[in-house]
């Protein structure tokens, strides 16, 4: 099982600093350092979800990782989880709008983040006001947070370094950690901060009244 892991506390030490919020103990932290191990640890989670999944990305794509993710997210919002995708409108660009669009045929609620599109009914041109916050929530017990995007860069291994190019040919890692404990409540309060500020609807009284029991 997951342990709490002395000294891998920076996530708690950025929700601080934004939030000033006081040191709580009691956390909980997994670090994952490989692409593929973060999808499979993300993924197993969200399959096992009984009443909300809140998750917020740079990078969405469609394809690799991200057609597994769609399939599990309708999956649940089929099964009556309360299921909410943010993703950025710019790092995710490149992701056609018919992808989004089946997440919400299926129930799943999305909002795009500071839309960049001109057409875009809530249009915005901001294009320096982005989020790069990679943030998974689940059932208010469980969050991950880190530098994996959903995109299939990352599902050959962080360590491999990118896919052979002539562009990308240096080893790189983009670390993320699994983490239960209070600190997973101050990451839902930071989603929920953007979800409400671009739209978003509001979380039943009785799923709050059981985030904030859970929290303490």
């Amino acid at each position: 099982g997951t342990k709490p892991l002395e000294g891998f506390s920076s996530p708690m030490l950025v929700v601080a600093a934004a939030r000033c919020t006081p040191w709580r103990s009691g956390n909980a932290v997994e670090p994952l350092f490989a692409g593929q191990q973060v999808f499979d640890s993300m993924f197993a989670t969200i399959a096992a979800a009984r009443r909300s999944i809140f998750l917020e990305t740079y990078t969405l794509e469609a394809t690799g990782p991200g057609e597994r993710l769609a399939d599990l997210l309708a999956q649940k919002a089929a099964n009556g989880v309360d299921v909410r995708v943010m993703f950025d409108s710019f790092g995710s660009l490149r992701t056609g709008r018919s992808y989004f669009e089946s997440l919400a045929a299926h129930g799943v609620q999305v909002r795009e983040f500071n839309p960049v599109r001109p057409w875009h009914k809530r249009f915005r041109w901001a294009l320096n006001q982005r989020t790069h916050r990679k943030l998974l929530i689940v059932d208010h017990e469980v969050a991950f947070i880190g530098g994996v995007n959903i995109s299939r860069v990352y599902s050959s291994g962080s360590s491999g370094g990118r896919p052979a190019t002539a562009q990308a040919q240096c080893p790189w890692r983009d670390t993320h950690a699994r983490l239960r404990g209070p600190i997973v409540a101050d990451l839902q309060t930071l989603f929920l901060e953007h979800w409400f500020e671009q739209g978003g609807t509001a979380i039943a009284a009785p799923e709050m009244a059981e985030a904030l029991r859970r929290a303490v």
